[in-house]
């Protein structure tokens, strides 16, 4: 017998409707949680631009175009490379507007529908102002990149259309469409070795200096003013708690890896790492960066076994 999903009941015309916006018919995949998340993150590095645009654009602004352009002659940055239309006018409800056209792209996102539509146009987004901003850039935006570009790959299914239950799939298939099945699953690995590869490369980055190896490392970032909650005269006086904060964070990254690359470690390592990720944004102020990494570690949750 036909098993009939649980959730909202809609008519055969409501049915096609859906099917047309979004066209995923198969139960939740680990790629909506992973979407949700980073469509969460970068809502919020969206609107962190927002109430200090006027600072830095517009004709008064620190990177006015006239100054910016100054500055990547002076840099020898060939002009072709401000490719940008933000570069074409100083006007300041461009930028606003650009903002607000991010965030809303990021809950397109969310949402899913047109995914692979609403993540080619969050990507591009993203690079517009990455390229324009090119000195306050930071980790974000190359992260933002690639974690979005894996949702071009597949986008997984649409919130819109998603019911808890069983779906039939186009041809009568309980299990949906086989194909969009592998390619959620080709996405989402894809997401785990990339936010795996990021962490292992702040770890490395990490021990090619030799701060972190002799625990001095937390001090530095109180006196580089670099943390949120470190500071010289809290630090003072407590070489063990610097001690311990600098290879704390080391030892959370190295047994983050290592169970995010086990088999069965999947939670333990999610934990670990979004505790790695809280001190990384809370002692080296790093949190738009940390954030975006959380959102790519929901990728590594275990998925339901088919059936259950």
């Amino acid at each position: 017998m036909k098993r009939v999903p649980r959730g909202f009941v809609v008519g055969s015309w409501g049915s096609r409707l859906l099917a047309k916006l979004c066209p995923y018919r198969y139960p939740a995949s680990g790629l909506m949680v992973y979407r949700t998340f980073l469509a969460i993150a970068l809502a919020i590095w969206w609107g962190s631009y927002f109430f200090d645009a006027h600072l830095w654009f517009g004709p008064a602004g620190v990177l006015a175009s006239d100054t910016a352009a100054a500055m990547l002659e002076y840099e020898e940055i060939p002009a072709w490379q401000s490719w940008s239309p933000l570069w074409w006018s100083d006007q300041l409800w461009i930028y606003y507007l650009w903002i607000i056209a991010g965030m809303a792209t990021a809950g397109w996102v969310g949402v899913g529908w047109n995914g692979r539509i609403g993540a080619a146009i969050a990507v591009l987004l993203v690079i517009g102002w990455a390229n324009r901003i090119a000195w306050l850039a930071g980790p974000v935006e190359p992260a933002a990149v690639s974690l979005l570009g894996f949702l071009l790959i597949a986008p997984g299914p649409c919130w819109l259309a998603w019911q808890r239950g069983a779906y039939t799939g186009p041809a009568g298939d309980a299990d949906g469409d086989s194909t969009s099945r592998i390619l959620d699953a080709l996405a989402l690995k894809a997401v785990r070795v990339h936010v795996w590869l990021l962490l292992a490369a702040g770890l490395a980055s990490q021990l090619a200096g030799i701060v972190w190896w002799r625990g001095e490392a937390a001090w530095w970032l109180a006196a580089s003013g670099h943390s949120w909650s470190l500071s010289m005269p809290g630090l003072f006086g407590h070489p063990l708690l610097v001690n311990a904060l600098t290879h704390g964070m080391i030892g959370l990254q190295v047994v983050t890896l290592w169970m995010l690359a086990s088999r069965s470690g999947g939670r333990i390592g999610i934990a670990l790492g979004l505790a790695y990720l809280f001190s990384l944004a809370l002692l080296a102020d790093h949190a738009l960066y940390a954030a975006l990494l959380a959102a790519a570690l929901s990728s590594y949750w275990p998925q339901p076994i088919k059936g259950e």
